[in-house]
């Protein structure tokens, strides 16, 4: 699986920003891959490229979102640049499930719904250059565990079938009561740390199933740390540039039962693999290349445009009726527009209208929440 690479000829202005609202700006936390995208312009090691200040300046505008600019991009999409400069907006966008309104770079939009005019898979940026796991450049052949995967099996029913696999060199753990209490302050993050970064350095490869989404941070946390992804997703879109038969293994969804018998027979490649993993993160995915590779991806798309966006970009309004989407999104966008309030006081006057002709009708009175009837 040969994928090809990204050359783009054009040197680009390209002004870099985000619709989300301007609150929080003191939270280190809050839309990280906007941050993280500005600081890995700042070490771009090409120089190719040049950043701008002002739209009109710019060859291209990137709109670098996660959820505070909206699950459905709704601030990106009908922000005043990419009503007036339709052809020079693009979006970096790390939904688990996008719709593709915009042209750019999502990680996770499933293969069958990308295109090559408007859409090219990516990389996460939420920990990169701020990884909590350290690499280990001794750490070859320190491979005594054949496979393992860490992570939440709630998040796809695969996640949960990979626990029925049976291998003695396998390792498989569920973390998601470990996940919620990190991210209810009741646990220690960094015990959570601390085993993925051994359980990594022992692995000779390492599982990612997809989750939520079609793809999976692990893809890239693997490569990082030079050992060769097992991927299973079938959906999931490649990023252009590295020879991903080099450097990972994909299986279909449906043969995870075949996943220790193939990797007891490529393990005598473990390291081969984990090596042209490692080279190709350093090459298309690190902080200091990361900012050339995503402009040169916008500027592929810009090149092999054939229908004017404005038409193009109507397509994605299907993604609304599919059933992932369509209560999600009528949700947002109840709420964008505080209809879910109305919906509330509707809600309310329904109930006490009930409990009217309950008390007209001698039905005893319900308890409250503290006890008390719900009459007093």
């Amino acid at each position: 699986m040969a994928v090809r690479a990204v050359y783009c000829l054009l040197v680009a202005n390209v002004l870099v920003l985000s619709a989300a609202p301007a609150i929080r700006a003191d939270d280190e936390t809050y839309n990280i891959p906007f941050r993280r995208f500005v600081a890995c312009a700042e070490q771009d090691r090409f120089g190719v490229h040049t950043r701008v200040a002002t739209p009109e300046d710019a060859d291209i505008i990137v709109f670098v979102e996660y959820r505070p600019a909206g699950r459905y991009l709704h601030d990106t999409r009908t922000h005043r640049f990419v009503s007036r400069w339709p052809e020079r907006c693009f979006v970096y966008c790390s939904e688990d499930a996008p719709i593709p309104f915009l042209p750019g770079i999502y990680p996770s939009l499933e293969q069958r719904f990308s295109s090559d005019q408007r859409t090219r898979g990516g990389h996460y940026l939420r920990r990169l250059g701020q990884d909590p796991l350290l690499f280990d450049p001794d750490a070859w052949d320190a491979r005594p565990t054949l496979y393992s995967f860490l992570g939440r099996r709630e998040t796809h029913a695969l996640r949960g079938r990979l626990g029925q696999l049976d291998h003695p060199r396998g390792v498989v753990i569920d973390t998601g009561a470990e996940f919620r209490g990190v991210e209810q302050g009741r646990l220690d993050g960094g015990t959570y740390w601390e085993r993925y970064s051994d359980l990594l350095r022992t692995s000779a490869f390492v599982l990612c199933p997809r989750g939520y989404g079609a793809s999976s941070l692990r893809i890239f946390e693997a490569m990082r740390h030079g050992r060769a992804p097992v991927i299973l997703s079938d959906d999931w879109q490649p990023p252009l540039g590295p020879d991903w038969n080099a450097c990972a293994i994909r299986v279909p969804e449906a043969e995870w039962r075949d996943v220790p018998r193939l990797l007891t027979a490529l393990e005598p490649r473990a390291a081969e693999l984990g090596r042209a993993a490692r080279a190709a993160w350093l090459e298309w995915f690190s902080p200091d290349v990361t900012f050339h590779r995503l402009v040169e991806a916008c500027l592929d798309i810009q090149a092999t445009r054939r229908v004017p966006e404005r038409l193009a970009r109507l397509g994605a309004w299907a993604h609304c009726a599919r059933p992932r989407h369509a209560w999600p999104y009528a949700r947002e966008v109840l709420i964008r527009r505080g209809l879910t309030d109305v919906g509330k006081r509707l809600l309310g006057v329904r109930t006490e209208r009930a409990l009217g002709r309950m008390e007209s009708a001698g039905v005893p009175k319900p308890p409250s929440r503290t006890g008390a009837s719900s009459w007093d």
